[in-house]
């Protein structure tokens, strides 16, 4: 008995060096101890798998060397990452996006990567084991059929070399230099090439060049929608489009729908194949031109350089075209869905130009507070007051473009007249689809998505019926629509920054891009004067035209020395409320052709009492504009804070040019 725990003791202390050999811990490899009947279990299983794996390496060795190493790689990904497998054969089946990437890539010619999940073997398993050859092995359904498909869709998918400049909205007299960027693309019918808006904005000059070609040819750019991301190019040589096919559009695709994404992302030059699936669908931000639309989320790699390239699903479809990913996680990817796509296309079909989405012109909350719901009257409202498929459900309005008007159906029961959307109305519907308390709309199946989708399909100036819940009464009324209307421009994309140089003062529009620019992409909410992002909440025009002008610097001149006011809105001038940058050049410019009330002197108001009072009543005490107070000549400029700069008209007139010319500055203005 002695001698065979001794036996035991030492074929144990062997197993358990070996064990802790590879997990670098050789003090308990010297420890001398009993291993348990656990670590003995554990290193009889890691034998197997030892072995498993060397056997399986050296039979694909001798079947398809190339694949060999890549393969067995996987494998002991896969062993490590799940704990291991039982015995010497290993129960794997890959999964259905790594069967298509697989199948697509041997197809293509290209180096076989596979991703091997393990799971218990039933009779319907496809089994893959190590002493089978892998040309015996059970294949999985390939995306598209080998013969040509796969191949086809390759010449279609281009790759987009772009010259651009941005613009300065810092410094709007000048522009940045050159840069260089790449993206992808697909050919569609009628000789068009579709990619993405922000690979082709502020462009000099475009080439495209097809896949297995290595000639680059100029493009010309047809159309842009920045809300959607979505560009269109096309080609003028004829040699360009032989042997070129169109790639066709398939259906938003459903949750789980593998699909593969093609194009041209960093870390080559060449084709780029990835493979994954549909995570989710809902409303998003569209960075590049901040405004909300459907969104495919999917798990595959979208990459700088991905951007314009088509996601194609298992019959070789365009399900959708990448467009942005998501730098705080992993395997998270954005598509934009077929749906946003064909609405951009058909826009430029019927308008023969992009002309935008539209919008409700309103700022909502919820209504999933019991309370505020009991407040509305929503627990009021009977059913046999509700049009058909229309819930007590909905969400309050908080604030209205002004610019909008609607009509309420006129019937005997309301005797209702025309009228706008209100505060505290609550919409219920909208073009018949019932809006939930959290403002969502039934997308299909079990998928709900933003009450925006319900909008996706109009157009400007078109309207659309809304049932909505106003003093206690359910009313039918009927809104146009039109494209957004904020005060603060969400983008600048393709535009050159406006700006007015006067007595070395800086005038100009304020914009998200300049707040972007000054204060940095991502953290210029917390970095802007407080003054400047209050107006972000205001979000809609007043009046047509209306635009916040402010000072964005003041350059350096003796008539501006002791002025250190910069990033401030210009409220008044002389009194008068300014209401864009053009009326306020008209100001300061002093044109007789204009009425009084749009002159900046102070001498012109002295002259006509009535008129400088009524400038005074839009905004305030018109003390600072009365003849008497001596402001003949000057210029008052009420800035943030009740703040005020003055100049001398005379003075300004003479160093102007001096001004320009110690700066670098080739013009005094840019207003188109």
């Amino acid at each position: 008995g002695i001698s065979a725990r001794k036996a035991q003791a030492a074929m144990g202390a062997s197993a358990l060096h070996q064990h802790a050999r590879r997990h670098k811990n050789i003090a308990a490899a010297n420890s001398g101890f009993l291993p348990s009947p656990a670590v003995m279990a554990f290193t009889a299983n890691r034998r197997a798998q030892h072995t498993a794996r060397r056997h399986t390496s050296h039979s694909l060795r001798q079947q398809h060397p190339s694949a060999a190493t890549t393969l067995a790689s996987s494998l002991l990904r896969s062993c490590r990452s799940h704990g291991g497998c039982s015995g010497g054969s290993m129960h794997w089946r890959p999964s259905a996006a790594r069967c298509m990437s697989l199948s697509a890539l041997h197809a293509a010619g290209g180096d076989i990567r596979v991703g091997i999940e393990p799971r218990e073997e039933s009779e319907q398993d496809e089994v893959l084991r190590p002493d089978v050859p892998p040309h015996a092995q059970p294949h999985p359904q390939p995306l598209v059929s080998a013969e040509g498909g796969f191949n086809a869709i390759f010449p279609s998918v281009v790759k987009v070399f772009v010259d651009y400049t941005d613009p300065s909205f810092a410094m709007p007299w000048q522009m940045r230099r050159q840069t260089k960027t790449t993206g992808s693309g697909f050919i569609i019918e009628d000789r068009r090439i579709i990619t993405n808006a922000h690979v082709v904005a502020n462009q000099n000059r475009i080439l495209i060049r097809k896949h297995g070609d290595a000639k680059k040819y100029p493009a010309r750019l047809i159309a842009s929608g920045h809300e959607c991301d979505l560009a269109v190019v096309t080609v003028d040589d004829e040699e360009f489009w032989k042997d070129v096919n169109p790639l066709t559009f398939g259906e938003t695709p459903m949750l789980q729908d593998p699909l593969v994404v093609v194009g041209y992302p960093m870390g080559g030059d060449s084709l780029c194949i990835t493979a994954g699936v549909v995570s989710r669908n809902d409303i998003l931000s569209y960075t590049h031109g901040n405004f909300r639309l459907l969104c495919t989320q999917i798990d595959a790699a979208i990459n700088a350089g991905n951007s314009g390239g088509p996601a194609v699903n298992k019959d070789g479809k365009v399900v959708g075209v990448a467009f942005q990913g998501y730098d705080e996680a992993q395997s998270i990817g954005y598509i934009i869905p077929t749906v946003v796509v064909n609405r951009f296309l058909k826009d430029l079909e019927q308008h023969h130009k992009y002309t935008g989405f539209v919008t409700l012109g309103i700022i909502y909350q919820t209504l999933e507070n019991p309370s505020f719901r009991k407040y509305l009257g929503m627990t009021d409202v009977r059913v046999e007051d509700l049009p058909a498929g229309v819930s007590a459900t909905g969400i309050v309005v908080c604030q209205v473009d002004p610019s909008r008007k609607g009509k309420v159906d006129s019937d005997s029961t309301t005797n209702s007249t025309s009228t706008v959307l209100k505060k505290r109305d609550v919409i219920m519907a909208i073009a018949g689809n019932d809006v939930a308390d959290d403002g969502t709309i039934v997308f299909r199946n079990m998928e709900r998505v933003g009450l925006s989708y319900a909008l996706l399909d109009k157009f400007p100036d078109e309207e659309v019926e809304l049932t909505i819940l106003r003093d206690g009464r359910v009313l039918n009324i009927s809104v146009p629509l039109v494209p957004s209307n904020s005060l603060i421009p969400e983008h600048q994309w393709d535009k050159t920054p406006r700006y007015f140089i006067y007595g070395g003062l800086v005038f100009t529009p304020l914009t998200l891009d300049y707040l972007r620019e000054e204060f940095g992409q991502r953290k210029y909410m917390s970095n802007a004067p407080t003054a400047l992002l209050q107006l972000l909440q205001e979000y809609f025009k007043k009046e047509e035209g209306e635009e916040v002008v402010i000072v964005s610097q003041i350059l350096a001149s003796d008539i501006t020395s002791g002025y250190e006011l910069k990033h401030t809105r210009v409220h008044k001038v002389n009194g008068i409320k300014v209401k864009n940058l053009q009326h306020l050049v008209t100001m300061l410019e002093d044109r007789d052709d204009l009425p009084v009330s749009q002159r900046g002197l102070a001498c012109d108001n002295a002259a006509n009492p009535g008129a400088a009072g009524g400038g005074a009543a839009e905004g305030g005490s018109s003390s600072s504009t009365s003849g008497s107070s001596g402001t003949e000549g000057f210029f008052i400029f009420e800035m943030d804070g009740e703040q005020e700069l003055v100049l001398q008209k005379e003075v300004v007139q003479r160093v102007s040019q001096t001004i320009l010319k110690q700066h670098g500055i080739v013009s005094d203005r840019q207003l188109a």
